[in-house]
């Protein structure tokens, strides 16, 4: 199994519209701690899966991670459990995999300039 991004997209921020640092300094605090339970739940249903079949975790453009390609793979801190199975991998984006005879090259979030260059259209 392939996942393809956005796994652990960061919260947006509505930092911007408040005044205070104490007020700022809370918030985050509260992100984080909402960050970190939902990271521990997915890190357990990364296990679990893997027990069962090879998962292979690709970033993508919400994810905390580079905003250009090639992405570097999900940092293993996040998935500290998951890590442990030899069927859990972090991938790079774009990831290139193999399906019994088929090549494919996968790519997560990045390219949405692409479909207004295709080689394929006539008018632009």
């Amino acid at each position: 199994m392939v996942i393809a991004g956005n796994t652990l997209k960061e919260e947006e921020s509505a930092l911007a519209d408040v005044h205070g640092a104490f007020k700022v300094e809370e918030l985050y605090q509260q992100t984080f701690k909402r960050m970190e339970k939902s990271i521990h739940i997915l890190d357990n249903f990364f296990l679990e899966l893997s027990k069962s079949l090879k998962v292979d975790i690709m970033a993508g453009d919400n994810d905390p991670s580079d905003k250009s390609l090639p992405q570097q793979p999900l940092n293993r801190a996040y998935f500290p459990k998951s890590h442990v199975s030899q069927n859990f991998c972090a991938v790079t984006n774009p990831y290139k995999f193999q399906v019994g005879d088929v090549c494919v090259l996968g790519t997560s979030g990045i390219f949405h300039f692409v479909s207004l260059f295709s080689p394929f259209r006539t008018e632009y």
